[in-house]
């Protein structure tokens, strides 16, 4: 319609219809472009704010998972104590204990870090959709501390020889028995989220002739009492760095938090 009226104004050379002709086609697409980049910039938002909310989850569960990690080794660790204190003792009193806490002592669970939003913003590029720079700049640290922090319980090294050492001298039918009856309980909460938890008492039925003979054998090799005693250490070390990452996590969660409640605002 403007077009067409244009045309017929160019025609007859009525140049001031001309002229507005001209500055409403130019108002008209400026208003549009407007409404166009309000749009957008209404869609980054929502999306932004969609993505805060998700990274609140994924550090919240993250949280969880440590608090549970702490839960898991404090009961491995403690029982790496007690059997340390059977070692010191003049005889073994429950043979059975001891040989259930030396393989207690031995448990593992591979924590990893909540971070599959993060990587996918990093992947895709939608990492500038939170325009916070400072908040960019704290994920960045916060997941590359989380990186360096899940080294330290990295199941290859070699701090975890006794494992291997416990669990190649131990007899297969005395291992067999306690996991069976002591094994590690999977949880799984209504996310989908899992997590272990190790027993802190349990009753394996062994006989009793086993159970001396066993606890004698083990509680005679000094290799095994030597890997246990710095074993003890590193998962004093391993819990120190989960306690620690429940409380870098915490703090990134508040940030993340507080910039999401803003955008709101």
């Amino acid at each position: 319609m403007i077009l067409r009226q244009l045309s017929v104004h160019v025609r007859t050379q009525n140049w001031i219809a001309v002229g507005l002709d001209f500055l409403i086609v130019v108002i008209g697409v400026f208003v549009g472009l407007q409404v166009s980049n309000w749009n957008d910039a209404r869609q980054d938002s929502q999306e932004a704010q969609s993505i805060l909310l998700r990274l609140e989850s994924d550090l919240e569960t993250e949280i969880i998972g440590w608090q549970r990690g702490v839960e898991y080794y404090a009961v491995a660790r403690d029982h790496g104590l007690l059997a340390l204190e059977a070692y010191n003792a003049e005889d073994i009193a429950d043979p059975t204990a001891f040989l259930v806490r030396l393989y207690q002592a031995s448990q593992r669970w591979n924590l990893t870090s909540q971070r599959g939003t993060y990587d996918e913003l990093i992947s895709s590029g939608r990492i500038s959709l939170i325009g916070d720079e400072n908040m960019r700049a704290r994920l960045a640290n916060h997941y590359l501390r989380m990186s360096s922090l899940q080294n330290v319980l990295d199941s290859s090294r070699g701090e975890f020889q006794y494992r291997r050492t416990v669990r190649f001298y131990m007899n297969n039918t005395v291992q067999r028995a306690i996991r069976r009856d002591c094994g590690d309980t999977y949880v799984v909460e209504n996310t989908n989220y899992f997590y272990l938890t190790l027993p802190e008492l349990c009753s394996v039925e062994l006989p009793l002739e086993l159970a001396i003979a066993e606890a004698e054998r083990l509680a005679a090799n000094v290799e095994i009492e030597g890997e246990l005693r710095f074993h003890v250490s590193v998962l004093d070390g391993q819990l120190a760095a989960m306690e620690n990452a429940i409380g870098i996590a915490d703090s990134t969660l508040a940030q993340v938090r507080m910039v999401r409640q803003g955008r709101q605002q």
